[in-house]
């Protein structure tokens, strides 16, 4: 049984000051730039063998310092390739994140497990869409042939191994649900030994902390995948009057692939003792998420050979 024991941990005020206002300057070009300077000089010892490496021109979202939008490179990194920050239009790869909709009518790059953040037709003829988030959004694209479905992120459990577990519970808000109420209330309901992880901190941190709880409670969609990465049992809390951005389309896209029919879903005022936190959570199907994950990485492997070619 759950200890009754409760934590008093309190919502980090990172995550509810980057929901009162954008992070100053963050998607500015000199930040920006400074950014694609660190990950060329952590990068620079990154090669596929003879010669110089590969260097992608990739679009990932990057106004707002959420983790799982920084994820691109990092598994671009671990594939043996550079990345330099691309607008949408001009990018070679567009990869994690709910990004299509920001793709424009004229592009010609290439979709890695990205998805639409609206239930919204869309067309986009000259791209090739390698891999895409889901089900959902495959349909929405007008079902073009594609070598994989999934999210990307599931693949960071190969970079990032395991190290033990540290927490029980792991709440992770939105960071647009940093301010609320609901979020802090949650938080109150932990048990000692929890921790509410902030989405803005490097991704490394935040992936290892996801790893090290037993249970995540989360309405971060990449708080769901990376525990789903880990085996960490989790469940999607939504806050009835601070709905995110396209609703729950993202997680019932990335849901059609690695666990259909299957929503994994509570209202924030259902939970309303320690205990419901670990009764709600609930893993996933791994020999489906391996699957996904083995199909993504060939994917991405094949782009990349073809390109030395």
């Amino acid at each position: 049984m759950p200890s009754t024991q409760r934590s008093g941990l309190r919502v980090p005020e990172r995550i509810a000051a980057v929901a009162r206002r954008a992070t100053p300057g963050y998607g500015g070009r000199f930040r920006r730039s400074a950014r694609a300077w660190r990950r060329n000089a952590a990068n620079r010892i990154v090669t596929l063998g003879p010669g110089d490496p590969i260097v992608v021109a990739a679009y990932w979202f990057d106004t707002t310092p959420n983790f799982g939008d920084t994820l691109t490179p990092q598994l671009l990194r671990k594939a043996g390739a550079l990345s330099r920050w691309t607008a949408p239009g001009d990018a070679d790869l567009i990869g994690v994140g709910s990004l299509v909709d920001q793709v424009p009518h004229h592009a010609r790059g290439t979709l890695w497990g990205s998805g639409l953040i609206w239930d919204q037709p869309i067309e986009l003829p000259f791209v090739n869409t390698l891999a895409v988030r889901g089900e959902f959004t495959l349909d929405s694209l007008g079902s073009p042939a594609v070598k994989a479905l999934g999210d990307p992120a599931i693949l960071m459990n190969h970079h990032f191994p395991e190290q033990g577990k540290r927490w029980r519970v792991g709440l992770i808000p939105h960071y647009t649900h940093g301010q609320h109420a609901e979020t802090q209330r949650l938080a109150d309901l932990l048990p000692a030994n929890s921790t509410v992880i902030d989405v803005l901190r490097p991704a490394s941190r935040v992936v290892r902390q996801i790893a090290a709880c037993d249970v995540i409670v989360t309405s971060s969609l990449h708080g769901l995948i990376l525990a789903d990465s880990y085996d960490v049992p989790a469940v999607q809390f939504t806050i009835a009057d601070h709905e995110l951005k396209g609703g729950d389309f993202k997680f019932d896209d990335y849901q059609s692939v690695i666990q259909p029919l299957s929503r994994r879903r509570v209202d924030s005022t259902e939970l309303r003792g320690t205990a419901d936190l670990f009764s709600a959570a609930e893993g996933v199907h791994q020999d489906q998420l391996r699957r996904s994950a083995d199909h993504l990485s060939a994917a991405l492997v094949g782009w990349l050979a073809s390109r030395e070619r």
